[in-house]
């Protein structure tokens, strides 16, 4: 997960802080987003940028003294066959990690797509954050959804609310993870025969 604590580490200290806020009024619009997927309602114009070390998307808009981000990224095959190793919290908990403080609300939540946690986060010194963590249905695609302001209004839940995953089933990613999976498992069980022979020599 230390790809995913980096990506979440440069969303929070760079996009959230790092850039200037400033009012204007919004205009909500329907974003869609073709390579990733999803679909939400926007205030404003979006602008799109990057992380290249994360290998992640991210989708800015800023509003009413606000920023609403969208961050997204594609899991390899890889990284799907070994979260299945660990529990099923194991990109949340890599998440929280990345994060840098203990959100004040969690819980569970499932929309049209996906299926992760909403959270919340209050400190005297930052602005106040409302999002969402998630995975695809798919299991491929990580998003987290956030609005950060000096103080959050129905705009926030407009925004969250309205987040929806439009990425069709398809069982190749999984299946490639599944195989990798099976490989791993494999060389493991030998691994633990031939150790337990050679014990008993």
């Amino acid at each position: 997960m230390r790809t995913l604590n980096l990506v979440v580490l440069v969303l929070i200290g760079s996009a959230l802080f790092g850039s200037p806020t400033f009012a204007q009024s919004a205009q909500w619009q329907p974003y869609n987003s073709p390579e990733f997927q999803f679909s939400i309602q926007e205030p404003g114009t979006v602008t799109v940028g990057t992380i290249p070390n994360g290998h992640a998307t991210t989708f800015t808009t800023v509003s009413n003294n606000c920023q609403y981000i969208v961050i997204a990224r594609k899991l390899s095959p890889m990284e799907l066959a070994a979260s299945w190793f660990a529990s099923g919290d194991a990109l949340w908990n890599g998440f929280l990690k990345g994060y840098g403080s203990k959100p004040t609300t969690v819980k569970d939540m499932t929309g049209q797509g996906w299926t992760g946690k909403a959270f919340t986060r209050e400190l005297e010194d930052q602005p106040h954050q409302s999002g969402i963590f998630c995975l695809s249905t798919n299991g491929d695609i990580t998003y987290c959804a956030i609005v950060a302001g000096p103080t959050l209004t129905d705009d926030a839940t407009t925004y969250l609310k309205s987040f929806v995953v439009t990425e069709k089933p398809d069982s190749s990613a999984k299946a490639i993870a599944l195989a990798i999976f099976l490989i791993v498992a494999v060389v493991i069980a030998l691994g633990i025969i031939l150790l337990v022979r050679f014990k008993k020599k």
